[in-house]
């Protein structure tokens, strides 16, 4: 075999091996937060309730998640006037760990950007 051919191999075997590791670490992350979520205190239905107590808002979507090892319902709501909240709900206490109001954009575009560029044209 020449050079060329082993050294495509190789690079092939490196990327496969890889691919798979990282597959294999995003497996064990899904499994434990399957487990921390099965052992959490705290619903998802209970944590939308004291987030939408907290803020009279509408829960639209809420998710569990492991955050620093830290089990959490992170709750979006959306207010009366149309704007929306993150609450984020400690899955083992109900307290409320934080509440922030989100931007209109939260997309992580940069429209400032965007906007040059549609002056340019």
């Amino acid at each position: 075999m020449n050079k060329l051919t082993i050294l495509t191999t190789s690079m092939t075997g490196l990327l496969v091996a890889g691919l798979s590791m990282g597959a294999f670490a995003d497996s064990a992350n899904k499994a434990a937060e399957a487990e921390a979520q099965k052992n959490a205190t705290i619903t998802t239905e209970m944590a939308i309730t004291i987030a939408e107590q907290l803020t009279g808002g509408k829960s639209t979507e809420a998710e569990f998640e492991l955050e620093d090892g830290k089990a959490i319902y992170e709750v979006e709501l959306t207010m009366d006037d149309g704007s929306e909240v993150e609450v984020e709900v400690d899955a083992e206490t109900g307290v409320v760990l934080s509440q922030k109001v989100e931007n209109e954009d939260d997309d992580d575009d940069d429209d400032k950007n965007d906007r040059k560029d549609e002056d340019k044209a």
